[in-house]
């Protein structure tokens, strides 16, 4: 069945956080983020500093959790998700620095 929590927070987004700026390390590990809230969108940075097109080449390469569909035509991710993603973008960026600095 249908978690009733997830259900009621989809149908809330819209509305509570529209034009808010959104920060996964802020959020419970279950709070839901839209689409608007990671990629850039009407010259506003995202969370992930992506394009929706580009976010969506990742999703489909792996390499970004897949989304949920709490109800029908809403597509969210876990905040938790993304706050793990992000972590683990920061930790490659910085082993791959660390690396080309030994490497120089």
């Amino acid at each position: 069945g249908l978690n009733m929590g997830l259900v009621r927070a989809a149908r809330c987004l819209p509305t509570q956080l529209k034009g808010l700026p959104m920060f996964p390390e802020s959020m419970a590990d279950d709070a839901l983020m839209r689409m608007s809230h990671l990629t850039n969108r009407d010259g506003k940075p995202g969370v992930t500093g992506m394009s929706r097109t580009s976010l969506y080449r990742l999703i489909e390469s792996g390499n970004f959790p897949k989304p949920i569909r709490p109800l029908p035509g809403i597509v969210a991710w876990r905040a938790g998700d993304i706050r793990q993603w992000l972590q683990d973008q920061a930790q490659r960026a910085a082993c791959t620095s660390a690396s080309a600095k030994a490497k120089a």
